[in-house]
């Protein structure tokens, strides 16, 4: 906690900020913790800090409501034409610590704490890769952990691939594009679909 502390101090030394709105500042202090040998063993820190800035951004994101037309382009255009703004409040993310049950033992239901810091104690030596979506589908920040797939399909949309490209990011897996596109508009992750050049 006092290396921890310590490099807090320094970095805002090192990266003052230079708006007026705090809220801006602290893009860098995941990396920056990643640089700090006296959190080695606690190489998690980094991640979870990766962690909360995503929740930061999706906490302060602009709200957005699913163009529910743009969904007839799924029936007219080919899947390699067509692409997905997403809500700006939602973002991945892949961790080899399990990020998910740190978070819910910090920030969690105070009946569900306990039971999620025994959980992340249990995993954080295991050095799994976990998956989690961060999404704001209301006024409050809510995680999903998501599967491998998931979040392959997910990677694909928001590095600007076609659905397409997407959809065969997870061919032979158990992706379902139906369950899919269904609790992307009962969670209001899409902003929009639109169509493009295929390549």
């Amino acid at each position: 906690e006092e290396g921890f502390r310590a490099a807090t101090a320094l970095y805002l030394t090192m990266f003052p900020a230079t708006t007026g709105d705090w809220g801006q500042w602290g893009a860098y202090f995941p990396d920056y913790l990643r640089q700090q040998r006296k959190l080695d063993n606690f190489s998690y820190i980094a991640d979870c800090a990766d962690f909360d800035w995503l929740c930061h951004l999706a906490a302060r994101a602009e709200n957005n409501e699913c163009q529910i037309a743009s969904l007839s382009l799924l029936n007219v255009l080919d899947s390699y034409q067509i692409y997905l703004q997403p809500n700006p409040a939602l973002s991945i993310i892949k961790s080899s610590y399990p990020l998910y049950a740190i978070w819910q033992a910090h920030h969690g239901s105070h009946t569900q704490r306990d039971k999620y810091m025994q959980q992340a104690k249990a995993q954080l030596g295991k050095l799994e890769n976990a998956y989690v979506l961060i999404h704001r589908p209301n006024w409050q920040v809510q995680l999903i952990p998501i599967t491998y797939s998931d979040f392959l399909f997910w990677q694909c949309l928001l590095s600007g691939q076609s659905l397409g490209a997407a959809l065969d990011s997870v061919a032979n897996t158990d992706f379902s594009i139906e369950n899919w596109l269904t609790l992307a508009i009962q969670n209001n992750w899409i902003n929009k679909f639109y169509g493009g050049e295929t390549l």
